[in-house]
């Protein structure tokens, strides 16, 4: 297997996206870090979704990628690519 790791511009870890190279399976998968919430915000997310409230953003987090981590992942998916012809 083979791991990258692309960290955010804000240089927050929470926010660092770990993409693995399974060579044996011919995948590659994206690890994201979801945020910790107390019980009662979970609770109170679960009752909207219950009652179908849905906002336009969700409960996500996100990662800024600037030059240096889009370089990184592109050099990453150009070998999963070349180890991968026409499949």
């Amino acid at each position: 297997m083979e791991i990258e790791y692309v960290e955010c511009s804000c240089g927050g870890p929470e926010h660092t996206l770990r993409f693995v190279w399974d060579k044996e399976w011919e995948e590659i998968y994206v690890d994201v870090f979801l945020s910790n919430m107390s019980f009662l915000k979970r609770l109170w997310y679960g009752i909207k979704y219950i009652f179908g409230y849905k906002s336009k953003y969700g409960p996500f987090e996100e990662s800024n990628l600037g030059y240096k981590e889009v370089n990184k992942l592109k050099d990453l998916c150009n070998r999963y690519l070349d180890s991968h012809p026409e499949s």
